[in-house]
């Protein structure tokens, strides 16, 4: 199925692995980016050397990869989007707070462009010329709460069968 992201990020799949601080780490990632999609690491309170160590897993499947990171925990660990931007992936998201300062860090680091478009895989073109790279901006998303969500609601009990 081609997409906007398959097309965007030389996806077989248009399909995006959560970045899921805890969860998804560098072989998640790679394992989706395997399988055709786009692999997240989740970086939350990790070090600079966690998310340089994870990126060069979830690199080695040689695919388009991404990272999340958490916005009210950059303005603490800054050396995070240091160790993000020289890992050069494809997508970087950063939620859950005031994200607007780091815009203009991300728009202007290198990114790499993808090795190949699942339409250039099956007939061996490459899609890596600097002419196939768009000089167009990502479709963006409207911008999230710049707070982190605050719910004093409890889940409601479990169903009993």
């Amino acid at each position: 199925m081609r997409t906007w992201l398959s097309e965007r990020f030389g996806l077989d799949v248009p399909v995006v692995c959560a970045p899921m601080a805890g969860a998804a780490a560098g072989e998640l990632a790679a394992a989706v980016c395997r399988g055709g999609g786009l692999g997240m690491i989740g970086a939350g309170a990790v070090t600079p050397e966690w998310i340089s160590e994870q990126c060069r897993i979830a690199g080695s499947a040689g695919r388009p990869f991404g990272v999340g990171l958490l916005a009210w925990l950059l303005d603490r660990n800054p050396g995070q989007l240091d160790a993000v931007l020289a890992a050069r992936p494809a997508l970087v998201s950063v939620s859950y707070g005031p994200h607007p300062r780091y815009v203009p860090a991300l728009r202007e680091a290198p990114r790499p462009r993808p090795a190949s478009t699942p339409s250039s895989r099956s007939t061996g073109a490459a899609a890596s010329s600097p002419a196939s790279r768009s000089s167009t901006p990502a479709p963006s998303c409207p911008p999230t709460s710049s707070t982190r969500p605050k719910s004093s609601a409890k889940a409601p009990p479990a169903a009993r069968s």
